[in-house]
């Protein structure tokens, strides 16, 4: 049987460890897991302050390390995916209360934007990005009707 603190344990165990690996794949899985973890432990009183604060930490310092990285103008397509991954995971997951995660998104999307239409011309580029939400919409319409 898991105890209260056996959650407490197991979110401590990933954060740990998604903090050994870094800006990694693995770390946004380790989050999530994590998160699990810390939302049981938060709904039990004594766990409560040393879940949020766990969350906390560890949110901000992941936050931190995706604004450090978004700093190197030469970081890779997949590098920007991977920071996108793991900044979602931080978003996603209300334990990890780091204010600006949403300010990282956007700056990370925008980075995306500019590698995915590098060489395009202004007119080109907003073309582009108009097909791609009309057909969204249109994909959107067409998902709501089917689900009724």
């Amino acid at each position: 049987m898991t105890t209260k603190s056996d959650m407490l344990e197991l979110a401590r165990n990933q954060l740990r460890r998604a903090e050994q690996l870094g800006l990694v794949e693995e770390s946004a899985y380790l989050l999530d897991e994590a998160a699990y973890a810390l939302d049981k432990a938060i709904r039990i009183p004594q766990e409560r302050k040393v879940a949020q604060n766990l969350g906390t930490v560890y949110g901000t310092r992941f936050r931190r390390w995706i604004n450090e990285s978004l700093e190197d103008r030469s970081a890779s397509e997949q590098r920007l995916e991977l920071l996108l991954l793991i900044a979602n995971a931080l978003k996603d997951n209300p334990v990890y209360r780091c204010g600006g995660i949403s300010e990282s998104r956007i700056a990370i999307v925008r980075r995306l934007l500019d590698k995915y239409f590098e060489g395009w011309t202004d007119e080109e580029r907003e073309r582009e990005l108009a097909r791609i939400f009309d057909a969204r919409r249109a994909t959107n319409g067409i998902l709501s009707r089917l689900r009724k």
